[in-house]
This record gives C-alpha cells, structure tokens and sequence, in this order.
C-alpha cells in the first residue's frame, strides 16, 4: 500500500464502492463519513473514516453486519468496542453506557514543560529572547497543545495566542506557556456525548466570544456550539459538538467589531450542523435539494454573545447606521439571518457566565479563565448564573423552582 504514491486514493475509492455496494450512503457534508438507513429513513449506522481506520455507532446487528462485509472483502481486520484508541484519542462509554466519552487526558502526560535556562548574573531576564533550544522546545510544546484542541477548546485558545509570539518569543512567554500547560493538566475535562439528545427536537446555541487584549491588529475569536434539547432553559443539559478559536482574517478596531466577527464566524459554522442535522433526518434529501430548504425547517438556533452593544443593534426594529462601515454588512447578515428564521433568537449573557470567553483571552500568567468551560465539559450543561436577554426580554433565573421568570424591559 504504501509503495505507491497513488495508493490512498484507490485505497479510498475500493473502501467506497464496498461500503455503497452494501447499502451506506455518502454524506453530503463529509466524504469520509457515510451511514446507512433502514426502510423507514431511521438512522441505523453512522461510520467516519480515517486513512485506513475506521470508527462505527449505530445499531449492534448493523454494526456487526458491516464488520462481517468488510472481513469478506479485505480480510481479518481488528475490532475495538466500548473503549479504545481512535487516531490518539481515547473512546469509552459513559455511566449510563450510551453517552459517548472522547479523552485526551493520557496524551497530556507526554507534554513537556520548557526547560528556561537562567543563571545568576547570566543577565537574562524575563523580556530576554529565547535561544535557539529553547525556540525549539517552545515550538513543540505549542503543537502539542494544538492536537490537544482536538477535544479542548481552551487549548486551541492557548496554542493560538502563543504562535503569534513566534519567531521570536521572549523567557515571559516560555514561561507562559509552562504555566498554561500546569494549568491543562490540572483543570483539563473529557467531551461527553449525550445519547439523550434527540435530533428531531433539538436546539443549537452559538456562545462567541472576542477580545483585543492579546493582539495589535486582529482579534482573538472564538465560539462554541452546543447541542440541546429544546425546553424553557436557554441551554441546560447538553453536548459540546465544537469550538474554535482563531485570530480573525478581518481587522477589528473596537470590541463591538471584534465581538460582531466572532458571532458571525459562530453563526456560520452553525448554519453548517443546521443543515448536517437536517440531512440526517432527510436521508433522500440530495445536496441540491438541502441547499434550497427552508430555515425554518431547520433546527432551531440560537446566539449568544456577552457585547451588550451588539446585542442591542441586533434586536432594534430598526437597521443601525454604525460608524465604522467594515461592520454594515457583517451586522447586516446577522440581523438577516434573525429576519429569516435561520437563528430563532439573539440573547445577551454575562461575561462571566459566558463559556466561550475562555477562547479570547490569556490571564496576566499566561493561564486561561478555564472555569466556565471546565464547569460546562464536567457537568455537559450550560446554563447562565445571573440574568440574561432573551432578545428585548430580561430572564431571571430562579434557583428554587428551576423556572425562570422573564420580565419585559
């Protein structure tokens, strides 16, 4: 196989024609991910692919069904089930032995920190350049904080903010970043998967964050995007399905700016598990026919920010005029997509209830505010401690009866 420099593509195309042969469909969304359907359109199996390694969920007997054709075709091949290694990130099963559990807490074990070499009288201080060794072990620790973002947000954050101090990072930022790997490694939390989660009566809410304190020119971005069922509470009991974070392509010159481009991105990727939900409960949907549907056939949406001053121009009846001008047309699409049905609601959370606020942003040591991000990956809920806006409308939370109470501002 590895002899020829065509060989993964027609490794590719031969795993293909045997999965089609047998009754899986290629997703729209991902080549790599395929599943299949039994004759009422229920989803029986879901498999993604990875080079030459595969990962199923679905129902036992279709799941053990396509193992039996893959042997026919390919020979004996190794099964893993309940917990296991998938390309460096640890699978198991939940409590309840249907929530799905991914880790990469034994892959943090191998980070290293920096060794700083600093002796007295050798005049080095913390505004010093790192040599040459030193660049080089900076350099590796922050990709190994970056694979770890495969599961943790809060890395991608992390591995982010300290590439922009490369070529030429200082001993403050080696220590920094020894700091923040301390911190990982202390307050670091698996993603759960909630099987209690139903996709036909579902809700999606996008947290974006933004800040400016790490950066001259572009502003450090992020989003969440969670999965939950629809019910009174904004968000409740859910499932981290991804976040990012990500210096913006776009120049921000003011929060307002910044915390608008964030929302936007967040929106984006939204309309993506918008439709990505709706193709899997419209199997005979082709990618034509889920281009044209409706937003309000979709799941429902909705976005949070902690920018009072962006959540107020989107919820006025009327269109702003801002100043600066780069943002009429990104205030413009998100105010559309309210007017079309794309995103149900915007709703204005504080800072310090906002999980997304992790993303932006380095505490003066170099460590992250990881506690409600943590708080949301340990429990797999979210919800706001203090009021919130649920578009014009102020909502109390009251702990004792667990409802909440909205007053019209």
């Amino acid at each position: 196989m590895y002899g020829l420099k065509d060989a993964p593509l027609l490794w590719c195309l031969r795993l293909f024609q045997t999965l089609r042969k047998n009754g899986l469909k290629q997703t729209a969304h991902d080549g790599c991910v395929w599943c299949k359907f039994d004759k009422s359109n229920r989803l029986i199996l879901l498999v993604s692919i990875h080079v030459d390694d595969t990962l199923l969920t679905g129902v036992t007997s279709a799941m053990h069904e396509l193992h039996m054709i893959l042997e026919k075709d390919f020979g004996t091949l190794k099964k893993e089930m309940n917990s296991f290694k998938h390309y460096g990130v640890h699978v198991s099963r939940g409590s309840n032995k249907h929530d799905v559990i991914v880790s990469q807490a034994e892959y943090i074990k191998t980070l290293k920190p920096i060794e700083i070499r600093r002796t007295r009288g050798d005049g080095r201080t913390i505004d010093t350049k790192a040599n040459a060794s030193e660049v080089s072990d900076f350099r590796s620790l922050i990709s190994g904080i970056a694979w770890l973002g495969v599961t943790h947000p809060g890395a991608q954050a992390a591995a982010s903010i300290y590439q922009g101090y490369l070529p030429e990072p200082l001993v403050r930022h080696l220590q920094a970043a020894n700091s923040f790997l301390t911190q990982i490694q202390g307050q670091y939390r698996p993603v759960t998967f909630r099987a209690d989660i139903d996709l036909a009566n579902c809700k999606i809410a996008v947290v974006a964050d933004s800040s400016l304190g790490n950066n001259t020119k572009y502003s450090q971005g992020g989003h969440l995007i969670l999965l939950a069922n629809k019910s009174q509470q904004l968000c409740g009991s859910c499932t981290l399905l991804t976040g990012r974070s990500a210096k913006s392509k776009r120049v921000a010159n003011s929060t307002m700016c910044a915390e608008t481009l964030a929302l936007l991105g967040g929106i984006e990727e939204g309309i993506l598990v918008q439709s990505w939900i709706h193709e899997l409960l419209n199997p005979r949907l082709t990618a034509l026919e889920l281009t044209r549907v409706q937003p309000q056939q979709m799941s429902m949406m909705i976005g949070c920010t902690d920018c009072d001053d962006v959540h107020s121009v989107l919820v006025k009846p009327a269109a702003p005029a801002p100043t600066n001008k780069s943002m009429v047309l990104h205030l413009a699409a998100l105010r559309e997509a309210k007017e079309i049905g794309t995103v149900s609601q915007w709703c204005w959370i504080a800072d310090g209830d906002n999980p997304a606020n992790p993303l932006t942003k380095l505490n003066s040591d170099g460590t992250l505010p990881l506690l409600p991000l943590t708080t949301l990956l340990e429990k797999s809920y979210w919800e706001p401690n203090g009021p919130y806006r649920y578009g014009p409308v102020m909502v109390q939370p009251t702990r004792t009866t667990g409802k909440y109470n909205r007053h019209r501002l």
